[in-house]
């Protein structure tokens, strides 16, 4: 009995302490989806060598021929010597456009960038990357992420993120279109002088 009597004050104890009997315990659930990082990947294959590409790829926010349908807004907000350390401001053109910051933290010339978010709707990164093939250059776009808040995890899937994969392949495609049109000016360059 007095075992019986010990495992209920244990019982009742322990529970006063769980957090999922606190109020709002429904956040509790945007807290831990919010821990695991989700991943989507992009990639493109161009027919041009990797430095023109690395040239127009891996510095796209400052990019003169930004597809017009894109629904992202990239902006170097205090670009550093080297790019590495660079502050991005990323926003989304819509009347509740999100708005969130990104800093270089990682660059290889030639190879990849990866910007890692620091405030805003996201945490986590995303890496573009260049790896030189044969006949040309595959571009990989990688981003890992975590929406932030209760409101940005309910607005997400409905709206947000169909705008984000159309924003990100209509970037692909600009990065495409442009390093072939440097690739073919480069060439006719080069059949001028012979």
């Amino acid at each position: 009995m007095n075992h019986a009597a010990a495992s209920l004050s244990c019982g009742n104890r322990s529970r006063s302490n769980d957090k999922s009997m606190m109020p709002f315990s429904f956040l509790q659930k945007f807290k831990k989806k919010s821990s695991q990082l989700n991943r989507m990947h992009h990639f493109v294959f161009i027919e041009a060598p990797i430095d023109i590409v690395a040239g127009i790829a891996l510095h796209w926010p400052d990019a003169p021929w930004w597809p017009q349908k894109c629904k992202l807004i990239y902006r170097v907000k205090n670009k550093t010597e080297g790019y590495l350390g660079s502050r991005i401001t990323i926003k989304v053109r819509k009347i509740l456009g999100m708005k969130w910051l990104a800093e270089v933290t990682r660059y290889t010339p030639n190879r990849l960038v990866e910007h890692t978010f620091k405030w805003g709707m996201f945490r986590g990164s995303e890496v573009v990357s260049l790896e030189e093939r044969y006949n040309g250059t595959r571009l990989d776009y990688v981003i890992s992420y975590a929406i932030r808040g209760p409101l940005n995890n309910i607005l997400w899937p409905i709206r947000f993120q169909k705008d984000h994969v159309a924003s990100i392949k209509s970037i692909l495609d600009g990065i495409h279109d442009q390093s072939l049109k440097a690739y073919r000016q480069k060439q006719d360059k080069e059949f001028e002088k012979e």
